[in-house]
């Protein structure tokens, strides 16, 4: 599993969009390519910490892609080969320039890898290795009247990794193992957007999610044309989210911006790992929660702002509130010094957990934070920084202290159940 790291944090304490899609993995199983195709994007947001109310969904930084909006004037195409790749991109005016309709795709050619023979005198081996990857992007934006806009975004890919190795004797008996590696993410959203007369904005956010990695490792004797298998375990994890918000921003008065939100969050994990001498088929685990914000943006005086954000995330099964009060401010003390701080809570429903399976095999799988025994996970951050500016040059210099609880990992032993161990953290 690959992911960034942003100011200290751990895998999958990181918020990472596009378009409002969730991205559970932001690259393929190789890390060569991104799941987002760059002919779609149009501007990257990164927050590393202490970030208000509006933006994330976890405990780490936040990184959010918005796509392209596609030219409704005239037809575009592009086609480009590497020895590595294929990739396509189409644009399409629609409803009398109101619209443009997106299409973007790449697959790789299949790599085939074979480092090495000849391993002993008494015996030859044959390593083979294969790879591929393909994604698909489609975007429609269209403009329903002139305060009223509707963007369809769509993002699929998939990959693969298989290595063989062949040990083959002078006689007709051999030894095999094969390893298959798989992954697919796949997700969509609706976003409605509506600018009233006043100067309010009111936006719309339906989205779905869906990350499913898989890994099989199998040994096998061939003696002749008979074949024995030896050793086999398959392993797979599947995580699903649904989400739908409508958030609604007042026009700016008295030197305050208000903004709030409402919101319903489903979120579904499944771990299922089979070993040898053991099949485990763990059910579904579904957490839903209703997840909301309030934001005041202050002006107190030319230069000096303050936000005060709220967020709250309410889970009805357990009957339980998550407050997360969180404060931001930036003061200029002249036209090239400036001053920012920042404090607040976090809250993460979904966890990347590492596991341990019962042959020392180690992976990292996502389970939802349903309290048995995964907790949500909690952070607090601490920001403070000062930047300078001049003339095509701006020098900045943060420091920043998180801490983390409800960490953990599992363990597979002699037990049929796995051990957690929780535990906590800490960066700065």
């Amino acid at each position: 599993m690959s992911d960034y790291i942003i100011w200290g944090s751990y895998p999958g304490q990181n918020y990472i969009t596009f378009d409002g899609i969730t991205l559970f993995s932001s690259w393929g199983i190789n890390q060569e390519f991104g799941r987002v195709n760059p002919a779609l994007v149009k501007n990257v947001e990164v927050y590393k910490g202490g970030y208000q109310v509006p933006y994330g969904d976890r405990i780490g930084g936040v990184v959010m892609m918005e796509g392209r909006e596609g030219n409704r004037q005239r037809q575009e195409a592009d086609l480009q080969l590497t020895n590595q790749m294929a990739s396509g991109y189409v644009n399409v005016p629609l409803f009398q320039q109101k619209a443009s309709l997106q299409l973007a795709a790449r697959s790789t050619f299949a790599q085939t890898w074979q480092p090495f023979s000849d391993l002993q005198n008494t015996q030859v081996g044959d390593v083979f290795t294969k790879s591929n990857y393909r994604d698909v992007n489609v975007k429609l934006s269209a403009d329903l009247s002139p305060r009223d806009r509707l963007v369809f975004s769509f993002l699929g890919s998939g990959d693969f990794y298989a290595a063989t190795f062949d040990r083959r004797r002078r006689d007709t008996n051999s030894d095999n193992s094969v390893q298959l590696v798989t992954s697919s993410q796949v997700g969509s959203s609706l976003r409605y957007t509506r600018t009233w007369g006043k100067g309010g904005l009111t936006q719309v956010l339906a989205s779905q999610s869906r990350y499913l990695p898989t890994r099989t490792l199998s040994a096998f004797f061939l003696e002749g044309e008979m074949r024995a298998d030896r050793f086999q375990t398959q392993w797979s994890n599947t995580i699903d989210e649904q989400r739908v918000s409508v958030t609604h921003t007042l026009p700016s008065r008295g030197g305050h911006q208000l903004s709030a939100e409402v919101g319903f969050i489903g979120q579904a994990s499944k771990v299922d790992t089979e070993t040898p001498g053991r099949v485990r088929e763990r059910p579904d685990q579904f957490e839903g929660r209703v997840s909301g914000y309030l934001l005041d943006a202050i002006q107190i005086m030319p230069g000096w702002s303050l936000d005060l954000g709220l967020k709250a995330d309410v889970v009805p099964r357990r009957d339980t509130v998550f407050l997360q009060p969180r404060l931001t401010t930036t003061y200029s003390l002249s036209d090239q010094w400036r001053f920012n701080a920042a404090w607040g809570y976090y809250n993460q429903f979904l966890a990347l957990t590492p596991y341990t399976d019962a042959v020392g095999n180690q992976t990292e799988v996502w389970r939802v934070a349903d309290g048995a025994p995964i907790q949500p996970q909690f952070a607090e951050h601490r920001v403070v920084g000062v930047s300078w500016y001049a003339p095509a040059l701006q020098v900045t210099v943060e420091g920043f202290h998180k801490r983390f609880s409800s960490l953990g990992q599992f363990q597979e032993r002699n037990s049929d159940r796995p051990e957690f161990a929780p535990g906590r953290g800490r960066a700065r």
